[in-house]
């Protein structure tokens, strides 16, 4: 997917499509991950889907959670469902980075190609 050390430095333009599909990458994970969500509050907590979309929401991107789970079953839900978030907030934001982040190293390899490279041999 990435070109390799040797290879030239992507156009703009293929740049730009490199980004849009990690935003839509981001985007899939993210309707997965409020669906999920939603059906746990829905089917734990009998909650409706308007709250549970805004339950969900909150805790997915790092507003934590609004009320304090009823049964048992939600209270184990939402420590699972929790942790996940906690971690899916971290992904979401790497897989936004990587292509600036392999970009800019991609460049600085490329403008650093001409001194002695016998060390990295």
């Amino acid at each position: 997917m990435y070109e390799s050390r040797t290879e030239p430095l992507i156009s703009r333009k293929a740049f730009f499509w490199r980004i849009l599909q990690h935003f839509l990458v981001v985007l899939l994970l993210m309707a997965v991950s409020l669906l999920i969500g939603m059906l746990g509050y829905w089917h734990f907590e009998g909650h409706a889907w308007s709250v549970a979309f805004m339950h969900t929401s909150f805790l997915l991107f790092g507003f934590g959670h609004l009320t304090q789970p009823q049964s048992v079953s939600g209270q184990i839900f939402l420590g699972f469902y929790g942790f996940y978030a906690s971690l899916f907030f971290i992904v979401i934001t790497g897989i936004l980075l990587t292509p600036v982040a392999h970009r800019l190293l991609h460049a600085f390899h490329i403008s650093g190609s001409g001194e002695d490279d016998s060390m990295t041999e």
